[in-house]
């Protein structure tokens, strides 16, 4: 998991191309009853504070826990130093 507890800010992309960023409420696991290879697994997840469920397996697109925000004044001197 990536280490996401209550609190934690996250960027969510979604399978569909948008972009979402929010606080999780709570964290938690959901049994995966495969019987076909004839397994259970669990499947991790995350709930909003805005209510909404986000499965970390990569079937609800990509989530990363941010790390920090980035300043006005952080983003002018990334993009002045940036070479392209």
């Amino acid at each position: 998991m990536l280490n996401f507890t209550p609190g934690s800010k996250y960027i969510h992309f979604t399978k569909y191309g948008g972009v979402n960023k929010g606080e999780v409420e709570l964290v938690g696991e959901t049994i995966k009853w495969d019987t076909e290879n004839m397994v259970a697994y669990h499947v991790p997840y995350v709930k909003t504070t805005v209510g909404h469920i986000i499965h970390l397996n990569g079937d609800d697109g990509r989530v990363f826990k941010i790390k920090s925000d980035i300043t006005e004044d952080m983003l002018k001197k990334l993009k002045g130093s940036a070479t392209f």
